[in-house]
């Protein structure tokens, strides 16, 4: 006996049930990016607080740049503009490496450290040897 098809019933109702779907698939979609660009941006955060540590460390600021840029693709709309950009992050990054302490050396103390940085101050020509002369007399009579 030959099987008939059956009915696919009502148009509308089939209908429905793609649009549904689609509707679903739509809101998976949403969530998904809303998570991932919430994990780009706590990842861009969290390198950033890493480099604010420690500011002359160039891995780093490396590691900072590449989750920028992450959280960057992450916020780009349909049109490809992103939210966040290229020169937003180097800001970020420029700002805690300006606001780094500059490391001098320690001043020299010792007698022979005193007499090494006049010593040098002379050789340069920053001194006369009149001066170098009278401020070596001093740094002696200290001892």
């Amino acid at each position: 006996m030959p099987v008939s098809p059956q009915p696919l019933g009502n148009p509308f109702e089939n209908l429905a049930v793609i649009a549904g779907a689609l509707f679903l698939l739509f809101v998976v979609a949403v969530v998904i990016s809303i998570q991932r660009r919430e994990t780009t941006k706590e990842n861009y955060r969290s390198a950033l607080a890493r480099y604010r540590n420690d500011p002359t460390d160039q891995g780093l600021r490396q590691v900072a740049l590449e989750a920028g840029r992450q959280y960057s693709q992450s916020t780009r709309n349909s049109y490809g503009n992103a939210y966040f950009d290229e020169a937003a992050i180097r800001n970020d990054l420029d700002v805690i490496a300006e606001a780094a302490p500059i490391k001098a050396e320690p001043l020299k103390t010792t007698i022979e450290g005193r007499l090494q940085t006049l010593e040098g101050l002379f050789t340069k020509g920053f001194i006369t040897e009149d001066e170098y002369q009278i401020r070596r007399s001093a740094i002696l009579d200290d001892v």
